[in-house]
């Protein structure tokens, strides 16, 4: 497995009270600058998984499963640490650690770690997941997981795609309550409704009215992203279906904490 060090960044937060010119008439106050340094490590790797007592299994191709993975794991995230958000980013990614702890696939106790696949095999199943940084600023850091899986002789893989954000200031993990005004619900899960509708090409499984916020959220340069998986809410051929809602959107249902993290104004 290759393992490269992506190197640490070094993040300078400023923030502002009030305005140039503000209704008080009073100017622009600079607080004090706060650097954090921030580590992250990418890796790749592609191992084949054979089941045990696979002379067994007909046809052969049903023996071995090809599990790629690659992607960007925190290693320090300042004073927040990383071990909690690593352990939660690798189980979404059915990662775990090997013997060097380094990043290895999750397999059933059936199965083995094998050297290759016999050239006499054409096809097999397959799992494939990425982590990938969408979004880093002085305050928030994004992961998008991305899964594929295909079973031997299945129709089709099935994908899905979660996200994580990570809050730089506190060290935790951000829900969606977290950005919003008490009540905020309603008024979200409409526009998110409003934005699927206008998705003329989707044959929907469900009545738009049916439609609830899904738990797969990314906040965005812009605002946030929301995601809904194949089969949540349409047939596997529209994909994942992303709905962007923009800051000007959104920004009336903003909690004082979700304002600073999407645009780091202090209000």
């Amino acid at each position: 497995m290759k393992k490269n060090i992506l190197g640490i960044l070094t993040v300078g937060v400023l923030l502002f009270a009030g305005a140039c010119s503000s209704k008080e008439g009073k100017g622009t106050q600079q607080e004090e600058t706060v650097v954090e340094h921030l580590g992250f490590e990418s890796f790749r790797f592609e191992k084949i998984g054979e089941y045990e007592d696979s002379d067994s299994l007909s046809p052969d191709g049903e023996r071995f499963v090809r599990f790629v993975s690659e992607g960007v794991l925190p290693i320090d995230l300042g004073k927040g640490g990383s071990g909690m958000l690593r352990d939660s980013l690798m189980h979404m990614a059915r990662l775990v650690n090997d013997d060097q702890g380094k990043p290895a696939p999750l397999m059933p106790d059936s199965m083995f770690l094998a050297y290759s696949i016999p050239d006499s095999i054409i096809n097999c199943g397959f799992i494939y997941s990425s982590l990938s940084t969408t979004l880093l600023t002085p305050r928030v850091v994004v992961w998008e997981v991305e899964k594929e899986t295909y079973a031997y002789h299945a129709a089709h893989a099935n994908r899905s795609v979660g996200y994580v954000n990570y809050n730089l200031t506190n060290g935790k993990i951000i829900s969606l309550p977290d950005l919003m005004k008490p009540g905020f619900e309603a008024k979200l899960t409409e526009m998110v409704r409003e934005k699927v509708k206008e998705e003329e090409d989707i044959y929907l499984l469900v009545k738009p009215e049916d439609i609830e916020l899904p738990s797969a959220f990314a906040i965005t340069s812009d605002g946030l992203l929301f995601s809904f998986n194949p089969y949540a809410i349409a047939p596997y051929a529209a994909g994942i279906i992303k709905i962007d809602l923009s800051l000007d959107e959104i920004y009336d249902l903003l909690s004082k904490e979700g304002l600073f993290i999407l645009t780091g104004n202090n209000v």
